[in-house]
């Protein structure tokens, strides 16, 4: 596995579970010397491997703009799926699977403000292995905000273009994102690659890269507490949220700062 290039941490994991397997079964008989050999070999993987975790980029609102525009002059169909996928906390399949049937306008009042938007049905994932479904709001975050089912100010409004899109599928079960992961990977690495100024080989993606961007953004909110936050991302728990998606956030630093200067400030 070492020469193969998987994680240290996959390796770990992988050892326990081969263990915990070999116990149950009572086949599982190791002297000093074998003991000692797999602890050799695991040092000798975690040196040439490393054993921190690679986490995907996190972007900041300014920079998931910025990324959508890049899009934008490739393909809208790129910058509109990223867009969904960062406001929805959705994962690449997740986003890719919406289909016009799973997008419904809504109106409602939030704060005592007329509030319009889509709801989005997520119904691949794979915390929800019975396919049930899971609904979700989108609001329109245009300034002024319209009310208006299809019609918006801003180019950045997820829940506006979503519904735009399934109004105009011909079929209700006709994609709203009908490209490859692939595609939408690549061309999502090089965006990201020419926002921040460092070369496509260096830019850390994965297909949690719009969920782990939009849940920092959320729980950067100072109304969006991260259970909350947890709960609209569909996560089993915070601490989930909290100990992996949030960790090693580079724009954590800008917050111990502020966090720093309100304890410690004159």
């Amino acid at each position: 596995m070492t020469k193969a290039g998987y994680a240290f941490s996959t390796i770990t994991k992988y050892c326990s579970q081969v263990r915990n397997a070999a116990r149950l079964n009572n086949t599982l008989r190791l002297n000093d010397a074998d003991q000692a050999t797999i602890q050799l070999a695991m040092r000798s993987a975690e040196r040439q491997l490393g054993s921190a975790t690679a986490r995907a980029l996190t972007l900041s609102k300014e920079q998931v703009l910025q990324v959508a525009t890049e899009l934008d002059r490739v393909r809208v169909d790129f910058a509109d799926g990223f867009l969904v996928g960062t406001m929805g906390l959705l994962r690449v399949a997740e986003m890719l699977y919406i289909r016009a049937q799973d997008v419904d306008p809504f109106a409602t009042t939030a704060d005592g403000i007329p509030v319009c938007g889509a709801t989005l049905k997520i119904t691949r994932s794979k915390c929800d292995q019975g396919a049930k479904g899971v609904w979700r709001p989108l609001p329109c975050t245009s300034s002024p905000r319209v009310n208006l089912p299809t019609v918006c100010s801003s180019r950045f409004c997820a829940a506006h273009l979503l519904l735009r899109r399934a109004a105009a599928a011909n079929n209700m079960t006709d994609r709203l994102f009908p490209f490859s992961n692939s595609a939408f990977s690549a061309h999502l690495r090089s965006a990201m690659a020419t926002v921040i100024g460092q070369p496509n080989e260096s830019v850390r993606l994965s297909s949690h890269t719009m969920r782990r961007s939009g849940s920092a953004i959320c729980c950067d909110a100072p109304n969006f507490s991260v259970p909350l936050v947890a709960e609209f991302g569909r996560w089993s728990t915070a601490d989930t949220l909290q100990n992996v998606y949030l960790r090693d956030n580079a724009h954590a630093f800008n917050r111990f700062v502020s966090g720093l200067l309100v304890a410690w400030g004159s």
